[in-house]
């Protein structure tokens, strides 16, 4: 493996393929779904079920759609297939529903559930946006399916209501999660937080850069300056390599003053280096930032640590090639401009 930088990196070491001949996870998960459908068919071609052949047909349609649009939104495949499942789910669970009853089957309480599936499926992404659009389908269906009901109104808001219920409590809880994931001090991902990420980038199978950067000459800006100067820096530069990046992309503090950011936009060493390069406002001056960034190529067969130790590896060469072989001299910084006492 060779760094984005230039440096040499040692070889990954040899990894077994999988065997081909296994079906893949996310296909299997597909079929499965269409499994349902066609099991809900025989239901109704015996008779076990008094849904209509035409509603059983737009069900299965919308259920075809949503598997084309989940791919289309998002094309890893996990979390489309995650998607693409429930959606298939909740549309078999209106037919189970409008079969037995309409609104006052007992399976409609399985719609809570199913919204419940929903909160854990996000619930390691802290992702909070797509939860009031799932929470509109479950009412959606649950409206499909009790359609023609007396009182059909009244019973639909009743629903509505216990659906934004469940949507309030499943926001609450997704935003402390997202919050347990984050960095206090820098507000970025935290590094157990960041290697689940990571983790999940591998398995989409998609090519991504992984960069590691170390600030140069940090412990002098807190010997110097003091801690609150250091912790301004950090957040500094938390916040510019957020910025440098996709809102989807990982930026993560690994740990003191080093980041790592995994992201699929081109060039990106150049881009984090060029978004250091500008001195940083702190309480005690304006201060310059000395960064060494070292990236690699994700392969087919990298695994994480290879992957984390090929960034680190490119990164201390990075070192190499500016400060020299003698301890890596780093600079040491000063103000290049003095704040006047009491301004932030």
């Amino acid at each position: 493996m060779r760094s984005l930088n230039g440096a040499a990196i040692p070889p990954a070491p040899e990894v077994i393929a999988p065997d081909a001949s296994l079906l893949p996870e996310w296909r299997t998960l597909v079929l499965s779904r269409f499994a349902l459908f066609g099991v809900f068919a025989l239901f109704i071609a015996f008779g076990w079920s008094t849904v209509s052949w035409g509603l059983y047909a737009v069900v299965f349609g919308l259920a075809s759609v949503s598997y084309g649009l989940a791919r289309c939104a998002d094309p890893a495949r996990q979390l489309w297939t995650n998607r693409f499942c429930l959606l298939v789910d909740v549309c078999v669970l209106g037919l189970v529903i409008r079969g037995s009853g309409g609104g006052a089957s007992p399976f409609a309480a399985l719609v809570y559930l199913w919204l419940f599936a929903v909160v854990l499926l996000h619930l390691r992404r802290g992702q909070i946006a797509p939860l009031p659009l799932f929470a509109s389908v479950a009412l959606v269906v649950l409206a499909l399916s009790s359609w023609g009901d007396p009182h059909w109104i009244a019973a639909l808001a009743a629903q509505a209501g216990r659906l934004a219920l469940a949507s309030m409590l499943g926001w609450a809880f997704l935003r402390e999660r997202s919050r347990a994931r984050v960095d206090p001090l820098t507000d970025v991902l935290h590094r157990s937080a960041g290697v689940e990420g990571l983790q999940e980038l591998i398995r989409q199978d998609q090519p991504f850069t992984v960069a590691f950067i170390d600030l140069a000459g940090f412990k002098g800006i807190n010997d110097n300056f003091g801690h609150v100067a250091g912790d301004e820096v950090l957040k500094a530069v938390a916040g510019r390599l957020s910025h440098a990046v996709r809102a989807g992309d990982i930026v993560m503090r690994y740990g003191g003053d080093e980041f790592v950011v995994a992201s699929k936009l081109a060039a990106l060493p150049e881009r984090l280096e060029a978004t250091l390069a500008t001195p940083l406002r702190t309480s005690a001056g304006t201060l310059p930032v000395h960064a060494d960034v070292g990236a690699v190529r994700w392969r087919p067969g990298d695994t994480l640590e290879t992957l984390l130790s090929s960034a680190d590896a490119a990164m201390y060469q990075r070192k190499r090639q500016r400060y020299g072989e003698r301890g890596y001299a780093e600079p040491v910084s000063t103000p290049l401009q003095q704040r006047p006492a009491g301004v932030a």
